[in-house]
């Protein structure tokens, strides 16, 4: 059964990434739309140049927002996009006829993606903060455990996103609340601004979202100024509530949609 299963993955990894590398603008635009972090660590370095903001100087801006352009873009899928678009064509039905289930065939394609993307990604943060010479703030010993936040980042707003996909199967309005998620990403995950600024009280109440642990906790954590626990069970308690929430959803939405036709 694993056998099998392996050699689909590796068939349909290289069609996803062939399919990428046609269409390999589409996926350097998604970068683009996603340097807010590097337009925010211009604004914020200015605002510090005269005095230390928060107990940071332009180099821990820097620092800061590099890593943090790097988690945003470990948090950018289009599962709803996909979704939306194969129900809307009448396509999806052709899922349920597939001997696996649809949320691996998402997740091969947002890998071929990240293969193609994430390259480019991490040449951007080095020469960032080899320019900016901030990397005396990169504390080496965190790495394994920041790839591995960065990994949980990424599984959580991917299944996070497939949960909001199968909504589509009820709702032709899934892809405004899609907007509205990656608006609370960027403002309460910290890719605007470190979250230490806020107050005390307002910072309780974001750390029980997900979003803190997608951006600044990452960031934070290569910094050496958190401890990897309590934010990698905070990320793998929100992981296992999407995953959940996605398969109860499915088992749901596919008795409908197959009820209707599609």
């Amino acid at each position: 059964m694993i056998a099998p299963s392996w050699r689909f993955c590796r068939a349909y990894f290289r069609t996803c990434f062939g399919i990428m590398l046609e269409y390999r603008a589409s996926v350097f635009l998604w970068i683009l739309a996603g340097v807010t972090p590097l337009i925010m660590m211009f604004v914020w370095r200015h605002l510090a140049e005269g005095e230390a903001l928060g107990g940071r100087d332009p180099t821990a801006f820097s620092f800061y927002f590099l890593v943090a352009f790097l988690a945003t873009q470990c948090c950018t899928v289009w599962v709803v996009w996909n979704i939306d678009y194969h129900i809307r064509d009448g396509t999806y039905a052709i899922q349920l006829l597939r001997p696996f289930d649809p949320w691996l065939g998402e997740l091969i394609e947002n890998i071929s993606a990240y293969a193609l993307r994430m390259p480019l990604n991490v040449l951007i943060v080095a020469l960032g903060l080899t320019l900016s010479g901030a990397w005396g703030l990169v504390v080496p010993g965190r790495l394994p455990v920041f790839v591995l936040a960065l990994i949980l980042s990424w599984q959580l707003m991917f299944n996070m996103n497939y949960t909001l996909a199968l909504l589509c199967l009820w709702s032709e309005r899934v892809k405004s609340v899609d907007n509205w998620v990656y608006l609370m990403l960027y403002t309460l995950g910290g890719a605007l601004f470190p979250l230490d600024f806020l107050s005390p009280g307002a910072r309780a109440a974001i750390d029980w979202m997900p979003f803190p642990w997608m951006v600044n906790f990452p960031v934070e954590l290569l910094a050496g100024h958190v401890a990897p626990f309590p934010g990698l069970a905070m990320q793998a308690l929100w992981l296992a509530i999407m995953v959940a929430c996605h398969r109860i959803l499915w088992a749901r939405g596919r008795k409908r949609f197959g009820a209707v036709g599609g």
